[in-house]
């Protein structure tokens, strides 16, 4: 089996959040989604379907039921996830996809737990419009114009984005 992509919706997100690229990957013949995860507010898991190891390039769809959950709350569950992964169904490498906070929770996993032998380990991330400096400026009246010609770093850093780059260090290096 390559490595499983996993897909995490934004804050408030649902199945119909990463539905379309799920579906979009399957209908070009890359990948084909093998799994969806429930995982309830105390952490327990429901998973819909399996793991087949024969399928090049499984997908599975992470769907909070709290999907107001602190971000912390999240990266727990999705660190227990993948140690679930791993141990029931093999996998020892992953692709991640997440979609607004569901990128920064990939991000704060793969920081955080990134050396947890118990994890397959993560071969490629794709962030979608994940807010690494919280949602400062989020309301702006900047024009497009305006936000294409400023610098890539926020001019005011929040505590979680000063955070990431004192431990942007512990991301794991590909090869």
């Amino acid at each position: 089996m390559n490595a499983v992509t996993i897909f995490v919706h934004e804050f408030n997100g649902s199945a119909d959040s990463t539905d379309h690229l799920i579906h979009g990957a399957q209908k070009n013949g890359w990948a084909q989604k093998m799994l969806v995860v429930k995982i309830k507010n105390d952490g327990a898991m429901d998973f819909d379907g399996e793991l087949d190891q024969q399928v090049a390039n499984p997908m599975v769809q992470v769907l909070f039921e709290n999907n107001r959950a602190p971000e912390r709350r999240q990266v727990s569950w999705m660190h227990q996830l993948l140690i679930k992964l791993r141990q029931s169904f093999g996998v020892e490498q992953y692709n991640g996809v997440g979609h607004s906070l569901g990128s920064n929770v990939l991000v704060n996993l793969a920081i955080k737990f990134g050396k947890d032998s118990r994890l397959p380990a993560l071969k490629k991330l794709v962030t979608i419009a994940g807010p690494f400096n919280g949602l400062h400026g989020f309301l702006s009246q900047d024009t497009v114009k305006d936000v294409m010609t400023k610098s890539w770093e926020p001019n005011k850093r929040t505590h979680h984005f000063k955070k990431l780059v004192r431990n942007r260090h512990l991301f794991p290096k590909w090869g």
